[in-house]
């Protein structure tokens, strides 16, 4: 069972910071760095010996292996299966790959691109790295283009929130974090569990802040916290299991006691992205297996289990329902999406139907707009030197600078809005760009809005702005998993677990990954290696 530590992909850390494989190391055992790196390199690695006689096996039963999603997960997933010689069909119901791995390249200034939706890679995604070096698809460093002292502004009832202050005003709070951590222990999940993490699970974020935070939410850095994991998960405080907070704040490998300085979101670096766009990763992955193994167009619409265990997919394609028969079925799509499906007859046990009734799911939008000179970047109004991070309680919540790494002199501000900030955007499709009407509205309001943190938004605002908005992608339905009041003991780690032949792929499947490119990566390459383990069982080959 892997420790119960939420991780993201669209933050970076407030400051930035060094030793990040150490801190990692240090956050949960020495030993996980190198089973990381193993894990990658055995995911990566050309066909073994052992691969050829499961190869063999495979080619002598027939077996036919469905995957159903190909985004990253289920594409790596083909891809485990295809470096050990054996055959998948990957079904999706879009006509591209990638899933939420989907760039914009084409539309702005200076050759930039952006991110509809996942967009960075941490030092220790170990995998993603790993699969992009295989492809040969450099990776930006965007951190290295950050000054070292750069630093989130925050601007909270009408003022700003200096750094330093946020530090003192933590360390009272850290200190009961620390303790709440240990007692609730590494792991928090459907079947391990200690009475603090139950406890702490029954408590939403909303009710934690009042108790431990001397202010609670009346308090500055109340404020500040509700507004991260807001913005961090896309379900409002009252909502989320409190949890998600104590395993992200309470643990702070880079923690100053001198200065209190500490990450608001943990040692999560966000460091890399695919230089040209995150979906080159799936069509390079995507090319590599063989023609016709990803059939576009086939979008699912029930999974019955047959008396004989074998699994009978329906789909929706533009010639008519059609239903394949599968052996394996390795299922990636979000359970937000697969709760609306046909899987009465699945064969599914109680708590699987309820994990994939109930797990919680982001409501998150990217309002990306382009200005002619990345003019937040050094001093000015805003304490400090500034990162092109900010954190607002008005009518943004949270931003982050796109064009790092990236040519040219414009640059790209993410408004990354979440919960009740981004249902308020009602975009006329899940991605546009400003050449839709409501776009361009929603990319000049944002800039008049700037104007209150960053004096000058309006005066660099070239009038191009993207809209992402996945909640109204019927592919997607949100933006990635997150736990809600109580769901680390009743689901937590359940996602994952088969259903006899049906297995499952995907980030909402990982615990310590949830929410990233690389825990979808991983268990794409989990779910390939529970099917050819079960192609050294005799009984199926006898079978057949």
């Amino acid at each position: 069972m892997e420790p119960a530590y939420p991780r993201r992909h669209f933050r970076v850390p407030l400051t930035t910071t060094s030793g990040a494989d150490a801190a990692r190391q240090h956050r949960s055992g020495v030993s996980r760095g190198a089973f990381l790196a193993g894990a990658a390199a055995a995911t990566v690695a050309p066909l073994s010996g052992r691969g050829r006689l499961l190869a063999a096996a495979a080619s002598g039963t027939n077996v036919r292996v469905a995957i159903i999603g190909a985004g990253i997960a289920g594409l790596n997933a083909a891809l485990t299966l295809h470096d050990h010689g054996v055959a998948a069909t990957v079904y999706e119901g879009q006509d591209r790959v990638g899933g939420r791995m989907h760039s914009e390249r084409a539309f702005w200034e200076d050759g930039q691109t952006s991110e509809y939706c996942a967009e960075l890679i941490d030092t220790d995604h170990t995998l993603m790295r790993a699969l992009a070096r295989r492809f040969a698809l450099p990776l930006a460093d965007v951190l290295a283009a950050v000054a070292p002292n750069a630093q989130q502004t925050i601007f909270e009832r009408g003022s700003y929130y200096p750094q330093r202050q946020l530090f003192r005003d933590f360390r009272p709070v850290y200190h009961t974090l620390t303790q709440q951590v240990l007692a609730a222990g590494p792991v928090t999940t459907y079947d391990r569990s200690t009475a603090t993490g139950r406890a702490l699970d029954a408590m939403n974020l909303t009710e934690w802040i009042h108790r431990f935070v001397p202010g609670g939410l009346h308090s500055k850095l109340g404020e500040f916290i509700d507004l991260q994991y807001v913005a961090e998960y896309g379900i409002a405080a009252h909502r989320q299991s409190s949890l998600n907070l104590v395993y992200w704040l309470g643990r702070q490998p880079y923690y100053d006691a001198r200065t209190g300085e500490f990450v608001a979101l943990g040692p999560s670096d966000e460091r890399y992205h695919i230089i040209g766009g995150n979906d080159r990763l799936p069509r390079a992955m995507a090319a590599h297996l063989p023609p016709e193994t990803v059939r576009f167009g086939h979008r699912l619409e029930a999974i019955v289990r047959r008396p004989d265990g074998r699994i009978a997919l329906t789909f929706a394609t533009a010639s008519g329902t059609r239903t394949a028969v599968a052996d394996k079925a390795i299922v990636t799509i979000p359970f937000s999406v697969l709760r609306r499906l046909d899987i009465a007859r699945a064969g599914f046990d109680a708590r699987k139907l309820a994990a994939i009734d109930e797990l919680g799911y982001g409501e998150h939008s990217k309002l990306i707009v382009q200005f002619d000179d990345r003019y937040w970047r050094g001093t000015g109004a805003w304490p400090g030197e500034g990162s092109g991070d900010i954190t607002y309680d008005g009518p943004f919540i949270q931003t982050w600078d796109a064009s790092r790494a990236q040519p040219g002199r414009t640059g790209l501000i993410v408004d990354y809005a979440a919960a009740r900030w981004s249902a308020e955007l009602r975009p006329p499709a899940p991605y546009t760009t400003s050449v839709t009407p409501a776009t361009a509205a929603y990319g000049a309001a944002f800039a008049k809005e700037l104007e209150a943190v960053w004096p000058g938004a309006t005066q660099h605002f070239t009038g191009k702005a993207v809209l992402s908005h996945p909640t109204f992608d019927p592919f997607a339905r949100g933006s990635y998993s997150g736990w809600l009041v109580g769901q680390y003991t009743r689901i937590a780690g359940y996602e994952r677990v088969r259903q006899g032949n049906v297995l499952f792929a995907g980030e909402h499947c990982s615990v310590i990954f949830q929410g990233f490119m690389e825990g979808a990566a991983r268990e794409g390459a989990r779910a390939a290696r529970e099917v050819l383990h079960d192609l050294t069982v005799p009984a199926l080959a006898a079978r057949h």
